[in-house]
This record gives C-alpha cells, sequence and structure tokens, in this order.
C-alpha cells in the first residue's frame, strides 16, 4: 500500500482486516487469540512513539492497543 504523507494513512486500511495497533502501553498480545483464519493487521510506530492525533484516530476506529512488552523495539531487534 502506498501512503502519502499528509493523508488519513489509517483510512486506507479500513477494508484490509482487523487492525490493531502496537503500543507498549496496550493490552498484552498474549490475551487474545490470532489463531483465526481472519485477517489481522498490526500497525508499528515510529520509536518515538505515536502522536496523540494518532491514538484519536485509534479510538475513534476502536482499533486495540496492543503490547508485546514494556520496552520500545528498535528497528534492529524487531
Amino acid at each position: 500500500i502506498e501512503i502519502e504523507r499528509r493523508t488519513d494513512w489509517l483510512s486506507k486500511f479500513s477494508d484490509s482486516g482487523n487492525l490493531f495497533a502496537m503500543d507498549r502501553n496496550g493490552e498484552n498480545i498474549r490475551t487474545r487469540n490470532f489463531l483465526s483464519e481472519e485477517k489481522h493487521i498490526f500497525l508499528f510506530g515510529p520509536e518515538s512513539g505515536w502522536k496523540e492525533k494518532d491514538y484519536e484516530s485509534f479510538k475513534e476506529r476502536n482499533i486495540p492497543l496492543i503490547s508485546l512488552s514494556k520496552v520500545n523495539l528498535r528497528t534492529e531487534y524487531a
């Protein structure tokens, strides 16, 4: 998917599957079952974290925050 910088990038995923935003303060990923045949899309943000506008968009679209751990994963290790 090609995304321009100034667009509402979340709208590009509206019909793509179940969206989950990865965030260190989100729900632990182990509490969910991702083994179903449904399509899941995980959104990974910048190392510095999501912007407040992103959190507002997630809330408006009912996109849950999911966490792998309380540590930010750097690109070199993710």
